[in-house]
C-alpha cells in the first residue's frame, strides 16, 4: 500500500526476471473509492508472465491524499452605512478566487465579530469578518476583511403638517402628535418649539417645530400647524351626564332630583326625577282632609262630634249660647 500526495508520480513498474526466457510485466486497475481530494484510489495488479506462460502477480494499493491548504483572498476592507445589508454579499464583496491544488470541491465560509471603536458614535461599528476556505481533505485557510459602520443619515420622519384634533385635544398635546420616527442605527434626541397663533375657552392654534438628532449628530426639521378643538359637554361632577374629558361646558347637564313643585323637596334645578319627592299631607283616611298622594304625614283634620260645644266642655247649655252671643256681630277681618 502507498499513499502518495494529489498530483505525484506513480513508482515505477517492478522489474520480472526469469531463468530460462524473457519476462514481460503487465498491470490492471480496480477502483477502491473516491479520495477526499477527488482522486480515484484503486488497486494495481502486476503480473509477470514469462516466455511458456507461466505468470506471477502482485497487487498494492494506491491511496491519494491532500494536505495542501487551499488558496484565497479576502474581500478588501469596506465602509458602508450603518444600515447596510451585512449580508449582501455584492456589496460587502466575497471570495472570489478560491482554489485548491488538490480538491475539486471548495467550501466558503465567514464569521463575524463586532466591537466597538474608542469615541464611536454607534456600537459595535467594526465588524472583524473571517473569511475561511477548506478543502475536500478538511484543509482549511482564513483571512479576515475589516467592515468599518458609519452613520451619516439623519432620522427618518414621517408627519401630518397639518394637524386637526377635533374634541381630541387636551390641556396639552402629545409629544408626538402626527410624527413616527425612526432610526436604523441609534437612539435619537428631540426638542420641540411651540408658537401659539391663537387660543380660546373652545380650544388653540399653534405652530410646533421638532427637531431629532440622533446619537451621531444627523439631524433633521419638521414643521406643524396644530389646531386643538376641546372636548364639549357636561363640565359639573354632580350632574348625571357628566363628562370627564369635556373641557367646555355645552350646557347639557342634567341633575337627579324631585320635580314635582307641590313637593316638600322640589329641586328646580333638576331635570331628571329620581322618586325622592316628599308630599306632607293627612294620610289618614278618617280626615277630613285625607290626602292618599302623601308620603309624609301632616296634621289632619276630624269631623266635630258636638259641633254645639262651643266651649269645648263636653256640654251643650247656655254657655255654649252665652259665648256666641259674645262673639255675635263681631266683624272677622
Amino acid at each position: 500500500e502507498i499513499t502518495l500526495q494529489c498530483g505525484d508520480d506513480l513508482p515505477a513498474a517492478p522489474g520480472a526476471i526469469d531463468a530460462c526466457s524473457s519476462s514481460e510485466v503487465t498491470f490492471a486497475d480496480a477502483d477502491n473509492g473516491v479520495s477526499c481530494s477527488g482522486a480515484m484510489n484503486f488497486i494495481r495488479t502486476y503480473t509477470a508472465t514469462d516466455g511458456c506462460g507461466n505468470a506471477v502477480s502482485a497487487s498494492m494499493s494506491v491511496n491519494y491524499m491532500d494536505s495542501i491548504d487551499p488558496t484565497f483572498t479576502a474581500p478588501a476592507d469596506i465602509t458602508v452605512e450603518c444600515d447596510t445589508n451585512l449580508d449582501d454579499l455584492e456589496v460587502m464583496g466575497d471570495v472570489m478566487d478560491a482554489a485548491d491544488v488538490c480538491s475539486a470541491e471548495i467550501t466558503v465560509a465567514y464569521e463575524d465579530e463586532a466591537s466597538t471603536t474608542d469615541g464611536s458614535c454607534l456600537a459595535d461599528n467594526r465588524i472583524s469578518r473571517t473569511w475561511t476556505v477548506t478543502d475536500g481533505c478538511g484543509n482549511s485557510v482564513s483571512g479576515v476583511q475589516i467592515i468599518s459602520l458609519v452613520d451619516t443619515t439623519a432620522p427618518e420622519v414621517t408627519y401630518e403638517e397639518n394637524v386637526i384634533l377635533d374634541a381630541e385635544a387636551g390641556a396639552a398635546l402629545d409629544d408626538f402628535e402626527g410624527v413616527d420616527v425612526y432610526d436604523a442605527c441609534s437612539d435619537y434626541t428631540y426638542t420641540t418649539t411651540d408658537t401659539y397663533v391663537g387660543s380660546g375657552i373652545t380650544g388653540y392654534e399653534l405652530e410646533r417645530v421638532m427637531v431629532f438628532t440622533d446619537a451621531c449628530g444627523n439631524s433633521v426639521t419638521i414643521e406643524q400647524n396644530i389646531t386643538a378643538i376641546f372636548a364639549s359637554g357636561c363640565t359639573y361632577e354632580d350632574a348625571v351626564n357628566y363628562n370627564s374629558e369635556a373641557l367646555v361646558d355645552d350646557g347639557s347637564c342634567l341633575y337627579e332630583g324631585c320635580t314635582d313643585m307641590g313637593s316638600a323637596n322640589y329641586n328646580p334645578i333638576a331635570s331628571v326625577e329620581d322618586g325622592s319627592c316628599v308630599i306632607v299631607g293627612c294620610m289618614d283616611p278618617d280626615g277630613l282632609d285625607y290626602d292618599p298622594t302623601a308620603t309624609y304625614p301632616g296634621s289632619c283634620d276630624y269631623p266635630d262630634s258636638c259641633p254645639g260645644d262651643i266651649n269645648d266642655d263636653g256640654f251643650v247649655n247656655v254657655a255654649d249660647l252665652l259665648d256666641f252671643f259674645q262673639y255675635y256681630g263681631d266683624v272677622c277681618e
